[in-house]
Order: structure tokens, then C-alpha cells, then sequence
């Protein structure tokens, strides 16, 4: 989801006419038509019934207008306080398993973000755990975590609301020219992190391979690269390793789905409390949820 797709929305539910919004939004009315459907298919609903001429909002696209605009307004807000000087604010704090770091975070502030707030950020790596008691403190303003249906997540977790912000899952790889990779071992994550504990309760039972256990996905990755051996690592990871052809998906293995959530502190600071809401308020039900690359 994209800051522009929600000026398009608001703009035509303003005009009903995809020329107007266009022409008010400075662009052509393809790219207006185009991002009004990629906002859809993110929210998984219809927000437009295009077989009415004019073109109306469905009862969806009604129900989802006020949040819209309230974004909108929040984030112009957020951009009238920088002006007026207030751009210096406390850094927003993300505690967040390293994976996370690396790959969802910065799909995060690509996508949403850096539309939000002119606030920067600084990030706790740790353990599930460990992020956990960080929440539990409230020594960071949000925290990212991964959650399993089959694995329960850290006490400190559960008393807070969670917004599902992406959607991943457990692969199983080994380089591209292992055509047999039966016979090498398996490099897991460790049993000591949250994913080597999905990993165990879910997928070891299945496999029969000498394991061996690393507690950063990154490492995993490398080995797998050079051809040392075969890897379970998240798909967020290796994406573009397989789509380039470096890595493959092992023969007959099971991709074992999870979810990325977010939570807020609750000394959590004002911009980073908005950038909760505003998450919470575009977030897609479970059904629609796409990975976050």
C-alpha cells in the first residue's frame, strides 16, 4: 500500500470521475485506475462498483472512506510539525528479531512509513524473547515479532493488540546445481530463536538429514550460496535468490507459513503510536494479507 493510492480514493469518492481525479492529482487516468486497484487488492475488498456508470463506492469502499481521510489528516499533521520545527523528535525505537532488520523493516518504510512521519528510526536487535521484555519495559516505542498458529509467542506478547504487517513463510533451499541434495545437511535456525522453534515444532518431525543450527538466517544463507548444504530460511531471505536461479526450492519439502506482527508500546511516543494506528487501520484481513517484499 502506497500513500498515493489512498489521495486517489479519497480524491475520487470527491469527484466520481476518473478523469477529474486524475486531473486534480496531477497524473493520467490509468495510473489513478491502476493504484485505486492495486489499494483493493491489498484490503482484499472492492472499493469501487465499476459496473454502475458513474462509477459509486461499494458499501466497502463507504465504510473504508473515513479511515482514509483520518490517515490523510494524520499524516499532514505529522508533515506541519516538522515544518514548525518539531522535526527533532525523540528517534521511534523498533525492537525486532535481525531477520526482520534486514528484510521486513526496510520493506516497511518503503511502503509506509516514510509516508507516516518525517520521524527517524533506530532499532534493538534481539531474540523473540528478548524483543519481548523489551515491549514488556517499554524500553522501545514498536516492536516486530514473528507469530506461528502452533507456537505460542512470549508472554509479554499477549496483552498487547497485534497488527499483522506482512505475511511469511519457512522454505526449504539448496543451491541451484544440487540437483541431489539428499545426502548434505540441513542448516536450521537455532532452537534458542522463535522461527528455530516454529521449525521444530512443525517441520523437523518430517525430515530425516543431520541438522545443523545457526542463529542468523544470514549465515544459513551464505552456506547455502556456496553450496554447503541445504538451508530452511524465510522467504523474504531468498526470494531473490530464487527468483535468479542461485537457489532452489528443495524437492517434496512444505513451506511452513507465519505471520510478521506489530506492536506499540504503551509509553510508546506520539508518532510512533500514529504509525500504529494507521497500520491497524489498513490492516488486511487474514485471507489478504500478501508477503511484504
Amino acid at each position: 500500500m502506497h500513500i498515493d493510492q489512498l489521495k486517489d480514493f479519497v480524491t475520487f469518492s470527491e469527484t466520481r470521475n476518473f478523469t477529474k481525479t486524475a486531473q486534480q492529482r496531477n497524473t493520467t487516468q490509468p495510473n489513478v485506475s491502476k493504484r485505486i486497484r492495486a489499494l483493493e487488492h491489498w484490503m482484499g475488498i472492492s472499493l469501487l462498483d465499476r459496473d454502475q456508470r458513474p462509477v459509486e463506492l461499494t458499501e466497502d469502499g463507504l465504510a473504508f472512506l473515513p479511515k482514509a481521510i483520518r490517515v490523510l489528516e494524520q499524516l499532514q499533521q505529522a508533515q506541519t510539525a516538522k515544518r514548525n520545527g518539531t522535526a527533532h523528535a525523540p528517534r521511534i525505537k523498533v525492537a525486532m528479531p535481525h531477520s526482520a532488520s534486514t528484510h521486513i523493516l526496510p520493506a516497511l518504510k518503503q511502503r509506509f512509513f516514510h509516508s507516516c512521519t518525517a520521524s527517524e528510526f533506530s532499532m534493538w536487535i534481539g531474540n523473540h524473547d528478548d524483543v519481548a521484555e523489551h515491549l514488556g519495559r517499554s524500553e522501545c516505542d514498536l516492536a516486530l515479532a514473528y507469530v506461528h498458529d502452533q507456537v505460542g509467542p512470549a508472554e509479554e506478547f499477549v496483552v498487547y493488540r497485534p497488527v499483522t504487517v506482512a505475511r511469511d513463510e519457512l522454505v526449504m533451499v539448496r543451491h541451484s546445481t544440487c540437483a541431489d541434495a539428499s545426502d548434505q545437511s540441513l542448516f536450521v535456525p537455532h532452537r534458542q530463536t522463535y522461527l528455530g522453534r516454529v521449525w521444530q515444532e512443525v517441520g523437523a518431525k518430517d525430515v530425516n538429514a543431520r541438522t545443523i543450527e545457526f542463529g542468523l538466517p544470514a549465515d544459513i544463507r551464505a552456506l547455502c550460496v556456496a553450496g554447503e548444504g541445504k538451508g530452511v530460511l524465510p522467504l523474504s531471505v531468498v526470494e531473490q535468490d530464487l527468483a535468479s536461479g542461485v537457489l532452489a526450492e528443495c524437492e517434496g519439502s512444505v513451506r511452513i507459513p507465519y505471520s510478521v506482527n506489530l506492536y506499540c508500546s504503551t509509553r510508546a511516543s506520539a508518532s510512533a503510536r500514529m504509525i500504529w494506528q494507521s497500520m491497524a487501520d489498513f490492516a488486511a484481513p487474514p485471507a489478504a494479507a500478501i508477503p511484504i517484499r
